[in-house]
């Protein structure tokens, strides 16, 4: 459905990290293709960077964007070769759960989460500063609870690491504690 960085791709893998249930057969389905076969179209969103007149006016927009794109199945061939699974909701499972795919595509989007987090705080509390609110009881409640809850992440990311583990000579995070911050992580973000 939506695919960060769409646009520079050279392949788009089409999967269900969801776990399916029996039943849910039709779901089941992973493949990869080039970004270049035909019928398949990027439906891809204004940047925001080409919008941003100035950093000094756009600072975070003109350096920070993350373009994301819809890909557009129309008439597309997929060889079977290129499918990796097919009407499998074990096996569609398990290509990100009983692997490390799960945990470090999620490990980075908790780290990325951190760092946006920290952002909204310094931006909230920088903000209250300016228009002379930051002394307000209700307002400093509030830049305590967003910077609270940027440190919880900072520190999840942190247990993480120290409570990971090594996996064939590289450093897996510990998928418990990244799932956790996973979970808790989506409220904390304004909705776009």
């Amino acid at each position: 459905m939506l695919g960060t960085s769409a646009i520079m791709a050279n392949e788009i893998l089409v999967a269900n990290l969801q776990p399916l249930k029996p039943g849910e057969e039709d779901l089941a389905l992973s493949f990869a293709v080039p970004i270049a076969t035909k019928g398949l179209k990027i439906l891809s969103r204004k940047s925001y960077e080409a919008a941003a007149l100035s950093v000094f006016d756009n600072p975070i927009s003109s350096r920070f964007d993350e373009n994301d794109a819809l890909i557009y199945f129309d008439d597309v061939k997929v060889p079977w070769e290129r499918v990796f699974v097919y009407r499998d909701t074990d096996m569609c499972r398990a290509q990100f759960h009983d692997t490390l795919g799960h945990t470090f595509q999620n490990y980075q989007a908790q780290i990325r989460l951190s760092v946006k987090l920290r952002l909204l705080a310094g931006i909230a509390c920088r903000l209250a500063e300016t228009i002379g609110i930051v002394q307000m009881p209700a307002v400093r409640e509030e830049l305590g609870w967003l910077a609270a809850q940027a440190a919880m992440v900072d520190g999840m990311v942190v247990g993480m690491e120290a409570a990971g583990h090594r996996h064939d000579g590289w450093w897996v995070p510990d998928k418990h504690l990244m799932c956790i911050s996973l979970w808790n992580g989506p409220p904390l973000l304004p909705a776009p």
